[in-house]
């Protein structure tokens, strides 16, 4: 059975040819916004999923990126092992909507079930007050 093993959002994310290791930039656990409706710039999805002798090369996934229960973006994830016990998809979401404050859960689905292969969640927040900024005044 194919599984997900983990499952970040951040503002970047690069693979080190030489080791094949993966560096995340600045992993999103929080978008805090000044003001509603708003658009985050950009999102770097990075998902890694592991199989078993005898599970298939590939996996048809579904991207799900939901607001307070509500769809905001989707996409297909396509999954592909060639020939490994462990692979990785890295997907890039540019001008993501944000309508309102609360949890958003980024999810991995296998395509056409409602079955959850990985799960992520970010808080989204908007300050109660409207902040005021000041600069300095010169002479």
């Amino acid at each position: 059975m194919i599984r997900g093993k983990l499952l970040l959002c951040a503002e970047g994310v690069s693979i080190d040819v030489r080791s094949n290791n993966v560096t995340i930039f600045n992993i999103i656990e929080q978008i805090n916004l000044r003001y509603l409706p708003a658009v985050f710039p950009k999102m770097v999805i990075y998902g890694a999923f592991e199989r078993d002798d005898g599970d298939p090369e590939t996996f048809d996934g579904e991207l799900h990126i939901r607001l307070e229960g509500i769809e905001v973006a989707g996409a297909p994830v396509p999954v592909e092992f060639q020939g490994k016990k462990a692979t990785r998809s890295i997907i890039t979401l540019g001008g993501l909507p944000i309508m309102q404050p609360g949890k958003m859960e980024i999810s991995i689905y296998e395509k056409g079930k409602e079955i959850k292969v990985l799960s992520y969640s970010i808080e989204v927040t908007v300050p109660k007050k409207p902040e005021v900024e000041q600069s300095a005044q010169s002479e």
